[in-house]
């Protein structure tokens, strides 16, 4: 009986821990998927995890001119059924800043091309 009291209260404990950071993510990923869902060219797909999955032309191109200005993401371009897919992982606000940024530029120099 005792050791099913202190898992219980170790239970309360971690999750009165990371219930600020899983708000924050919550709070950041509907913010970061409004601020793709502005940008033209980019399909959102809705998301209730810490991962955003877009659908873009030329998003191989797209995830390496991200990896160069140094901000990484996962490419799932080629994969079956997810093909010009990125996925992207939820953030800090700057990051997330940095990362719409860069792809509003990225995006509007592929389609001047």
């Amino acid at each position: 009986m005792r050791f099913r009291r202190q898992s219980g209260v170790r239970y309360f404990v971690i999750v009165q821990k990371f219930e600020p950071c899983i708000d924050q993510i919550i709070e950041q990923r509907e913010i970061l998927i409004e601020r793709l869902r502005d940008l033209d060219g980019i399909e959102v797909f809705d998301s209730d995890s810490n991962y955003v999955l877009i659908r873009l032309a030329h998003a191989g191109e797209v995830w390496q001119q991200l990896y160069e200005r140094g901000i990484l993401i996962r490419d799932f371009s080629s994969a079956p059924l997810l093909e010009n897919c990125l996925r992207i992982s939820v953030g800090l606000p700057e990051e997330n800043d940095a990362l719409v940024t860069a792809l509003r530029s990225i995006v509007a120099a592929l389609k001047a091309e």
